[in-house]
């Protein structure tokens, strides 16, 4: 069961050149970006963050790499003919259009720090290269993730948050982390010359031997990236309303909000996500997609969309019971 996935519409700035007759289009939203611009963007806007880099280099490295600013000889020699004064008034103004067109790419949270706002479901890293090694993600929106990926990679994630939070567990967090990223990149699976799959088609999960040979030598801002877009990807799947088989689906009432609440990371380290394993035993139970190896093995959004099937008929059974006690 494959989702409809609504990338957001170009709702771009405009920015009017009357003297070179030129319109330059400004994004404001991640999913207005090509790919490449996403990546570059996020790698700077994460030092930003980092304290590494300045937001005004940010700024100014944003309209460079979005063509829309690029200061020139023209302004080389009129730094010069004209004065420091002038410059610092020019990049000012510079610095307070980019503040107004291109903060998007940031928010505050509750302890009024800036981080970053990574709210895309589009998959903006769907290849990363390692070596000589090309190891291969999910689509957007997890669309072709399986139940078993999703659970395990979501266990890594909260064991990568609960570590990071004693400098004296800092090494098993970076470890959570690879096999987080091990769960959503492998390498293409082998086939024989004459299938006609598709050659970028990952390699098999096992959730037993999940290696991070590989994952282990991605950059820090590429894992950034994927776990900002994995977060975002779960909390669009719990809250916004989804489009499967030409109809509207809303999956929230079957995301209890104690299975992914901040709390439930201080689970037992030997368990690999409590809340998930529980819901992969009930579905397995009931048998529709075999045991729990199967069930495992089944599309997520299969099992969300049998899980909310299962909430409707639940629904209908009680409001039959209310109608026969009144």
């Amino acid at each position: 069961m494959i989702p409809a996935i609504n990338i957001s519409e170009p709702d771009m700035h405009t920015l009017e050149v009357p003297d070179k007759n030129k319109t330059i289009l400004i994004p404001d939203h991640w999913d207005e970006c090509t790919k490449r611009e996403v990546n570059d963007l996020f790698c700077r806007a994460l030092h930003v963050v980092l304290d590494n880099v300045t937001m005004y280099d940010y700024y100014l490295y944003a309209l460079k790499r979005l063509d829309i600013f690029k200061p020139g000889l023209k302004v080389s020699i009129y730094s010069k003919v004209l004065g420091e004064r002038w410059r610092q008034q020019y990049f000012s103004a510079i610095y307070f259009y980019a503040s107004k067109t291109l903060s998007w790419a940031f928010k505050t949270n509750k302890e009024g720090r800036m981080e970053l706002n990574y709210n895309t479901v589009r998959q903006n890293l769907p290849m990363i290269q390692v070596g000589r090694k090309k190891l291969y993600g999910p689509s957007d929106l997890l669309e072709d993730l399986t139940f078993g990926e999703f659970r395990n990679a979501k266990a890594e994630l909260d064991k990568h948050y609960l570590f990071a939070k004693d400098p004296e567990t800092r090494a098993e967090s970076e470890e959570a982390m690879d096999a987080f990223m091990a769960c959503l990149y492998r390498p293409a699976e082998r086939r024989a010359k004459e299938a006609n799959d598709d050659p970028k088609s990952r390699a098999p999960f096992n959730a037993k031997h999940i290696n991070t040979r590989y994952t282990r030598k991605i950059p820090m801002w590429k894992k950034m990236q994927v776990m900002l877009w994995f977060t975002y990807c779960i909390s669009y799947i719990q809250t916004e309303d989804l489009l499967l088989d030409g109809n509207e689906i809303n999956f929230s009432p079957i995301f209890p909000k104690s299975l992914d609440d901040d709390k439930e990371r201080e689970v037992k380290l030997n368990s690999r996500g409590t809340g998930w394993t529980g819901l992969l035993h009930s579905v397995a139970k009931e048998g529709v997609f075999g045991d729990a190896e199967k069930t495992d093995q089944t599309l997520l959004f299969d099992v969300l969309l049998y899980m909310y099937k299962n909430h409707l008929d639940n629904i209908k059974i009680q409001q039959q019971q209310k109608r026969k006690s009144s």
